[in-house]
């Protein structure tokens, strides 16, 4: 019994002992369990986290490649050339890979003749690579990849970005290959083999994942976590073996030999406590991974051990400390995933931003502007006496403040036509910078009530037409537009734009700074002009259809031959010879007037030569010369390498262009051009805004009075004074002067007397082939053949 009574005391000191024994255990379990399931949850939250904000920065990067596809304009033309400039210059005006670094490379490819996947053919080669330090991937083609023909076809099929094989860059990690299709028309087919038709080419894009990831990750808190990226490829029921050969991406870069197919070198495939995530893109599957780092839950034993050890003494400040440290990490937790949250939300509203407004206008942009129209048709679907409107605007010698004040003199000009659009339309409009210089804005009118419209466009086109100063210096621009409105709930969107498009191609083609309405008319009018526009690109690549007419002038003193002008004809299959009113403002649209010039004079010195040699004099040869092809740098070059001409050549600017341009490259250029050994003078002086003080700056050698005011002389004083006035001009400068579109012999009569020493018109001869020149000079009265 005694012994019984003696041993109670220390059965329940044991029973203590084990109990708080067995309580503290529990509890170091508990506490284990708990930090476990914090810590893993913790992870969950970053893999949601590194998932959003890598498809995030994946939508950026696709925006930024499908931008460069819409910033194309096709404008009649699907000749590669012609497409890899604008996507050059797109490139180099927005500044696209510096604000995108993790894309290495934007190139064009064109379509081959590619039919599907069936017959393969090498059909999509690549014809310019954006920068150019790829050049030597240039004529490649694309189409030897089954992954890249997979990416190719999924991009036309879908009109969405599509993701090919992985890439082993030349610094030894991966990248990631991307194709955008462009298509022949806005109005895309809905049959997948139709889009292949209609695919004239893709804009393809090198996405270093290396520079990618250290963006996307760049927010994200992954301290103890090791994580991994493999691309699972476009079959996401397969069941795929992940090695070095599919990973994009690795917290440990250095283990994994990403250029070796066979190597298995994986971080994380194999540990116990993986977490997933899967972000479709382009037709793939990529796939992260993330474990916490080796010895990363120590802490947690180690928590254990302590508590084991203090089972009795520390028991309850073990269970205190416990309990708060619980506290404490929830509270820190719940903060830290409020923190996170708001820090998605604010990246998300930036990121929906920037892929929904201009970044220098601040107006939308062409996705955003589509989402508008749908949304104005899905409100007013009930709307039967309402119409939704497109009024798109172009900017006329645009350009030439580009070449003239550089970008930052076009930017100012863009931001100011912005807010005088926002100005114009009703507020309710939505205004979006569709291209580099074009604009358009939707809005819901009543039906019939376009005139109200028009008059809000005209009234644009009137601010657009005042000077607006650029650092001191005036810019003139003007404005075209072209409106389309469709009755509502029958809209159609994109044929809504298109109808727009076509109508402002109308307002250009009759002089620009129009307003014009669509019609069905225009319809058929626009696609005659598309049809003239391929046409004159045919006659380029023909190189023998644009022809020079040469027309004599006479010099008044003694009656013999000054010279002659050179004047740009076209010698059509099938229509004949056309004047300049039939391609000339067409081959302005299609930027090759330079091509044409140059032609034109180099085949006047053919002819002149050939006179030469037969023996018949021709002291002067003068040709056009247009602003576009005065702005190239090399042009200066390329007429220094003219065929050698006994006759003296000089070059004729428009008096708009000297006196609009008389300061930078233009005045540069002219300089040059006397430097070189040839003459400048003004042509159709009288016809803009005379400056004596310019004429004494361009110092030309000679200038040419419009025909205009040469044709009234005979019948009209006051215009007889003007044209004395420009003469005694001339004579006071030292300038000679020739008067053009002569006729009569009154007038002829006049203009000698008062001064003007060369005479041209069709009183002496009209517009001659070389064959007629060379009647023209067998029959002339005076200029005859060279004493022999």
């Amino acid at each position: 019994m005694m012994y019984h009574v003696a041993l109670r005391p220390a059965l329940i000191a044991t029973g203590l002992f084990l109990l708080a024994l067995f309580i503290s255990v529990w509890m170091a379990f508990f506490t284990y369990r708990q930090n476990s399931e914090t810590v893993f949850a913790e992870f969950d939250a970053r893999a949601d986290s590194l998932a959003a904000q890598i498809s995030r920065e994946l939508d950026i990067t696709v925006a930024t490649i499908e931008a460069s596809a819409s910033a194309l304009s096709l404008g009649g033309s699907v000749e590669g050339s012609v497409l890899k400039e604008q996507l050059y210059s797109y490139l180099e005006k927005g500044n696209i890979l510096a604000s995108s670094p993790a894309i290495k490379n934007i190139g064009l490819v064109m379509n081959g003749g590619f039919k599907d996947a069936s017959t393969p053919s090498p059909s999509f080669p690549l014809i310019g690579v954006y920068p150019d330090t790829s050049s030597k991937a240039i004529g490649a083609d694309l189409s030897f990849s089954p992954e890249r023909i997979a990416a190719i076809h999924f991009a036309q099929d879908t009109g969405r970005a599509g993701v090919g094989d992985r890439i082993v860059l030349l610094t030894g990690v991966p990248g990631v290959f991307f194709a955008f299709p462009i298509y022949a028309t806005e109005i895309i087919p809905v049959d997948s083999g139709a889009r292949r038709k209609e695919t004239v080419g893709l804009i393809v894009a090198v996405l270093a994942t290396d520079s990618f990831m250290l963006n996307a990750l760049s927010d994200i808190d992954l301290k103890g976590v090791d994580f991994e990226v493999h691309d699972l490829g476009s079959d996401t029921n397969a069941s795929p073996v992940l090695g070095a050969q599919t990973v994009l991406a690795s917290s440990r870069l250095e283990a994994i030999d990403y250029s070796d197919s066979s190597s298995d070198e994986l971080l994380i495939s194999s540990a116990s406590d993986v977490i997933t995530r899967d972000v479709e893109v382009g037709g793939h599957v990529w796939r992260i991974l993330l474990a916490p780092k080796p010895n990363a839950t120590n802490s947690l034993a180690v928590q254990v051990s302590w508590a084991i050890a203090l089972v009795g003494l520390l028991i309850s400040a073990l269970v205190g400390f416990a309990t708060y440290q619980q506290l404490i990490q929830s509270v820190s937790l719940k903060r830290r995933v409020q923190e996170r949250t708001h820090a998605l939300q604010t990246a998300n509203s930036l990121i929906s931003k920037r892929a929904n407004e201009d970044d220098l206008t601040g107006l939308g942009n062409r996705r955003s502007l589509a989402n508008a129209i749908d949304q104005m048709i899905e409100e007013h679907a009930a709307a039967e006496l309402y119409s939704i409107a497109a009024i798109h605007i172009d900017l006329d010698r645009f350009k030439q403040i580009n070449d003239t004040m550089g970008h930052a003199g076009g930017d100012f000009v863009l931001r100011h036509v912005a807010k005088l659009i926002t100005s114009s339309f009703p507020d309710e409009a939505f205004c979006a910078r569709v291209g580099g210089d074009e604009f358009t804005a939707a809005l819901i009118i009543e039906s019939g009530n376009e005139i109200a419209l028009q008059n809000a466009a005209y009234g644009l086109i009137e601010a657009c037409s005042l000077p607006v100063a650029f650092e001191g210096r005036p810019c003139r621009f003007g404005a075209s537009v072209g409106i389309a409105v469709q009755s509502l709930p029958e809209a159609d969107p994109k044929a809504l734009l298109v109808d727009a498009d076509l109508a402002l191609y109308r307002a250009k083609e009759d002089g620009r700074g129009r307003v014009q309405l669509f019609s069905p008319e225009i319809h058929a009018q626009v696609i005659a002009y598309k049809h003239r526009s391929d046409d004159i690109l045919r006659a380029i690549e023909a190189g023998n259809e644009f022809i020079p007419y040469l027309q004599p002038q006479i010099s008044f003193s003694d009656g013999q031959l000054y010279g002659v002008e050179a004047l740009a004809r076209w010698k059509h299959p099938e229509l004949g010879v056309l004047p300049p009113s039939e391609f000339l403002s067409i081959a302005e649209d299609l930027d090759v007037v330079a091509q044409i010039d140059r032609s034109i004079l180099e085949g006047s010195i053919d002819i002149v030569n050939r006179c030469q040699e037969l023996g018949y004099s021709v002291p002067h040869l003068s040709t056009n010369l247009s602003f576009s092809r005065l702005m190239e740098e090399e042009f200066v070059a390329s007429i220094s390498n003219l065929p050698a001409c006994d006759s003296s050549i000089s070059f004729e600017i428009l008096e708009s262009i000297f006196l609009d341009e008389e300061t930078g490259p233009a005045m540069w250029n002219i300089d040059k051009i006397r430097s070189a050994g040839f003459d400048v003078q003004i042509d159709d002086f009288g016809s803009g805004r005379a400056s004596v003080v310019a004429l004494t700056r361009v110092a030309p050698s000679r200038m040419k009075i419009d025909r205009e005011l040469v044709a009234p002389i005979a019948d009209h004083d006051e215009r007889l004074q003007l044209v004395k006035s420009i003469v005694e001009i001339g004579k006071v400068l030292g300038i000679g002067v020739t008067a053009e579109g002569v006729e009569t012999q009154k007038q002829a009569q006049l203009l000698g007397e008062m001064g003007c020493d060369v005479l041209q018109g069709y009183l002496f001869a009209k517009p001659l082939s070389e064959g007629d020149l060379l009647k023209f000079l067998r029959s002339f009265p005076i200029c005859g053949k060279l004493a022999s």
